[in-house]
């Protein structure tokens, strides 16, 4: 039961950060509540909720920095007005963030012992991605989930 109440209280964190994204970004923070509302649904043994912290707290990061080069980008727009209609650091940084979104959903979803849908985790994206910290590099062009590598790998407890 305690477990289920710091997922609640992850949900409710998630849920503020969504406040403060625009359009793109909720969409991408509704599947993290998603997963979240999961494993509170299946009574996750206590270790998952460490699991879960770690990846809230990179959604935060992320959402930041997001947020931040938003900002930044909205005050240069009338500097390059006719020149370009999308930063390449943006687009790259919104990538970065979906990429790690799916993948702490999948490392989730894995030690809650669930099997997802491709079907209802992918992110597609036609713009070359970036190099993960987990070094996944370059799709090609193609969604994640039809990348080489992306096999679920066992979470790490060291």
């Amino acid at each position: 039961m305690e477990v289920q109440e710091d997922i609640r209280d992850l949900i409710d964190h998630i849920q503020l950060l969504q406040q403060n994204a625009g359009p793109m970004e909720r969409q991408i923070i509704r599947r993290t509540t998603e997963i979240l509302e999961l494993c509170a649904a299946v009574q996750p043994q206590a270790r998952i909720v460490d699991v879960l912290r770690v990846e809230i707290g990179q959604q935060k990061c992320w959402v930041k920095d997001y947020l931040k080069q938003q900002r930044a980008w909205q005050e240069i727009t009338f500097l390059l007005d006719g020149l370009t209609n999308a930063s390449e650091d943006h687009e790259a940084l919104l990538l970065r963030y979906c990429q790690e979104t799916l993948e702490g959903a999948r490392a989730i979803a894995f030690g809650l012992g669930i099997s997802l849908s491709p079907q209802a985790w992918k992110v597609r994206h036609h713009k070359k991605p970036v190099a993960c910290a987990n070094g996944r590099r370059n799709t090609n062009g193609k969604d994640i989930d039809s990348a080489p590598g992306t096999t679920i790998l066992p979470i790490d407890r060291s």
